[in-house]
Order: C-alpha cells, then structure tokens, then sequence
C-alpha cells in the first residue's frame, strides 16, 4: 500500500523505509511545501481503523510537539488521509540524520565513555518530558537515534501524557527526584 513515491496530503512524499515497530513504519520523505526532509511514522492499517489507538496517535502528536528538548525530535505535524481508499493516520518529525542505538549495538559494544554520554542525554531528555508530564512508554535502542557525529536523539514512540496523580493537578513525578541539571555529564570536566 504505502512505498516510494507515495504522497500524502499532497505535501510529504515518501522515500526511503527507514524502520518499522509494532504500531506502524518510519520513512524518511520530502515535504513539498517548505522544501525539507523529514521523517514521517505512520500507523499500522490494521490500528487507522481502531478509534482508540487513532486517538492514542494523535495524543502521542500533541503531546510531543509541546516539548522543546535537544535530545527529543521535534514533531511537525499531524495527518490522517486516503491512500488507495484506506485511511493513513500519520506524524510528521525532524529528520535526524544518524542511526538507531541497535543497529550501533550490532557492530559490538560501545566504550564506556561513549555508553555513559549516551545514558547522561537519553536521561536529560526523558527528565525534561517528565517536567512535562510526557511518558516515553517504550524506551529501548531501536527508539534511540544516534547521530553521526555522537549524541543521542529520542523519538516520538509510545509517548503519552500520564494523568494527575489522584487530588492534584500535577503529573506523577519522574523516575528520579533529581531536576535535570543535576544529573551527571560524562566525561566529567577536567579540573
């Protein structure tokens, strides 16, 4: 159904599948109208027909084009539309050029260095969706982008926003009590 070449809403044209997972495929594709590349999750055929996931989608989408992260990819846009008499319910993000945390992994381990950069920027980002009251839900390698020149992005999967806790208006607090600012960078600075 969906491939190269397929355009949807008359603006994002897809190009190459860049992954896929149990609610729906990631492709990288052009946006026609402001000229840039992005990458575009659509949902499985089988859940665009179910209305809870369709709405669990389009919360995932609001709920992440609210937060502001280096460590998070920006989500664009949100898109539901007819491709071949089927509905096409989809999320529009930052194309982040690098590659997923598993296909890192498969090449071997990472150094020690290197794996406690990545944990200090995956934490930093999840903590600052915390703040927000955003859950990741499915915080894993394949969900961990790492760009060419080092540095971890998290992308937009299974991200809720989780309800007040019982008798607040706040959200639950995250998994640690520390803000942000307090976690530890790695390496740490030279003295």
């Amino acid at each position: 159904m969906l491939g190269a070449g397929t355009t949807l809403n008359d603006r994002y044209v897809l190009g190459d599948r860049l992954g896929g997972g149990g609610m729906g495929e990631v492709w990288r594709a052009d946006d026609t109208v402001l000229g840039r590349t992005v990458a575009v999750k659509v949902l499985m055929p089988a859940l665009s027909e179910d209305p809870t996931f369709i709405q669990r989608f389009q919360n995932e989408a609001r709920a992440m084009a609210t937060l502001r992260h280096p460590g998070v990819v920006d989500v664009y846009d949100y898109g539901v539309c007819e491709v071949e008499g089927r509905r096409v319910s989809f999320l529009v993000m930052a194309y982040v050029e690098g590659e997923s945390l598993d296909r890192v992994l498969r090449r071997g381990p990472l150094g020690v260095e290197t794996t406690m950069r990545l944990v200090a920027e995956v934490a930093e980002a999840l903590a600052a969706a915390h703040a927000q009251g955003i859950v990741h839900r499915d915080v894993k390698p394949a969900n961990l982008m790492v760009r060419a020149g080092g540095g971890a992005w998290c992308s937009p999967t299974s991200a809720s926003p989780t309800p007040p806790r019982r008798g607040s208006s706040r959200p639950p607090a995250p998994c640690s009590a520390r803000p942000a600012t307090a976690l530890p960078r790695w390496p740490p600075p030279a003295t």
